[in-house]
């Protein structure tokens, strides 16, 4: 499928290289991202997961689960590779917070998990019992996500979301 605008409301991960990666969003190629032409990896988040809630949240609870120094919100992207003025956008994570991710213990995801989402639902003043961020496909994602990022320091991928509005 090619358009000029990712399908639907999402927030995904692509691991691979980030030229390929840009190169395919902005040519409107989606399907290259999950079908091994441009990314050979990818983590779908579901659809309640905003654009902001993993770099602006997640960092902040790393050391609550790895036991060092939690990092500031990420202030920006290595570099953005595609996007629409805010409605899109293809950014590179940069590979201090890859590596911070990549350090999370896989056995340790769960626990990842529930301090990111008490610290998402607190960013945005939410109550915490709110059921679509405790599914299992979230705690999925993020230990996928943690996955993602231990195979990019591992081969020295770029690690790229993607996001819509």
């Amino acid at each position: 499928m090619t358009s000029s605008e990712p399908p639907g409301y999402y927030c995904d991960i692509y691991l691979g290289d980030a030229d390929a990666i840009g190169r395919a969003c902005a040519a409107g190629d989606w399907d290259a991202l999950r079908d091994g032409r441009a990314a050979s990896a990818y983590v779908e988040f579901p659809q309640v997961v905003g654009n902001s809630d993993l770099p602006l949240v997640l960092p902040t609870v790393l050391g609550k689960v790895t036991g060092g120094t939690s990092m500031p919100p990420l202030p920006e992207f290595e570099r953005c590779l595609a996007g629409d003025y805010g409605m899109w956008g293809a950014e590179q994570w940069p590979r201090t917070y890859v590596d911070a991710v990549a350090a999370v213990p896989q056995s340790d995801t769960g626990q990842l998990t529930e301090a990111w989402v008490r610290a998402v639902l607190t960013w945005w003043g939410e109550e915490y019992d709110q059921q679509e961020w405790h599914g299992p496909e979230l705690r999925q994602a993020v230990a996928d996500f943690v996955a993602l990022c231990k195979q990019a320091v591992e081969t020295g991928d770029d690690v790229i979301q993607v996001w819509t509005m």
